[in-house]
């Protein structure tokens, strides 16, 4: 009988690694979901979006699941992260990547980046204007 469980543990586990997820973002930020933001939306390339509502109950001072672009095509993509209050941006985060297949990107939008504005092609991170 333990050997039955220990095999389908690892069943479960292989079952749960194995496959190729495609681009997943994640968020980490110090800002308190459903206070001084209420939406994250993620562009990619600037024609794909999601938008995710959050609330007090989120958390984000470890980075967090956003969502995922499991069909994304090979190559160097543009990632923006934003947290919106009430329609109105609050932070932005613009990540580079070269994805080749699979992919987790981590977008750390601190305090210090709230309505802190950069030149096009460049976003905040900790409180300077980095590309």
């Amino acid at each position: 009988m333990r050997h039955r469980l220990v095999w389908l543990g690892l069943v479960s586990l292989l079952g749960c690694t194995s496959q190729d997820e495609g681009l997943l973002v994640n968020l980490q930020t110090d800002l308190r979901a459903g206070v001084e933001f209420d939406l994250v939306t993620v562009d990619i390339d600037g024609t794909q979006r999601h938008s995710v509502e959050v609330g007090t109950s989120d958390l984000f001072g470890r980075a967090r699941y956003i969502t995922s672009y499991p069909a994304l095509t090979p190559g160097r993509h543009a990632i923006r992260i934003s947290l919106l209050e009430g329609g109105a941006e609050r932070a932005t985060r613009t990540l580079s990547i070269v994805f080749t297949g699979s992919y987790l990107a981590t977008a750390v939008i601190a305090r210090t980046c709230v309505e802190f504005p950069c030149a096009p092609g460049l976003s905040c991170a900790g409180g300077r204007c980095v590309s």
